[in-house]
């Protein structure tokens, strides 16, 4: 099936959950960036009660190799973290890639942002996201997806030869919408 790339969508809502957190994503057209807000609530064995939000400023655009629709956006990201035992502000580089083979309905996305020591604070020695998903298009303005998602983070004052700990904040398959309008 053929999805022609005429039609400039500029908002989008993105939804996605596993058994031990949520997020939510609202993503907004300024001129020709967008700009994302994210907020995300877990409660797990390993943090306890935590949350993140993010924000940040992307630029992203579409184009086609060959069949294939291929998507892609680069930005920087502003999280804050919080968890019971520690809390991190970061500042993050990365973007997004994605495919939709033969311009399809199926698609695969992948995606993150790195945060290295010197725009990392609080109790965070540096921070980064990871995002893969595979997606189902029921039409240009709806998709249905599962993936993966991963926020981790080196502490300060940890257990590692630098003075670092690894920590993960949030991690596991989820199941989520993503509707543009």
């Amino acid at each position: 099936m053929y999805f022609p790339v005429a039609q400039v969508l500029a908002d989008s809502l993105d939804i996605n959950l596993n058994n031990d957190s949520g997020r939510i994503t609202y993503e907004f057209a300024v001129g020709d960036a967008e700009i994302p807000i994210s907020g995300l609530y877990g409660n797990d064995s390993k943090n306890g009660r935590y949350w993140a939000v993010s924000g940040g400023l992307q630029v992203s655009g579409d184009n086609f190799l060959g069949e294939t629709l291929m998507s892609g956006s680069l930005g920087v990201n502003a999280y804050t973290i919080d968890t019971e035992d520690f809390e991190i502000l970061a500042l993050g580089l990365g973007g997004m890639i994605g495919f939709y083979p033969n311009n399809g309905l199926f698609g695969f996305h992948v995606g993150g942002y790195y945060s290295p020591a010197i725009v990392t604070g609080l109790d965070g020695q540096n921070f980064w996201e990871a995002r893969a998903r595979a997606d189902f298009r029921f039409f240009d303005q709806a998709s249905a997806y599962i993936g993966y998602r991963v926020l981790q983070a080196d502490l300060k004052d940890g257990t590692k030869v630098d003075g670092t700990k690894d920590v993960t904040i949030d991690d596991g398959f989820v199941g989520g919408i993503n509707i543009r309008f």
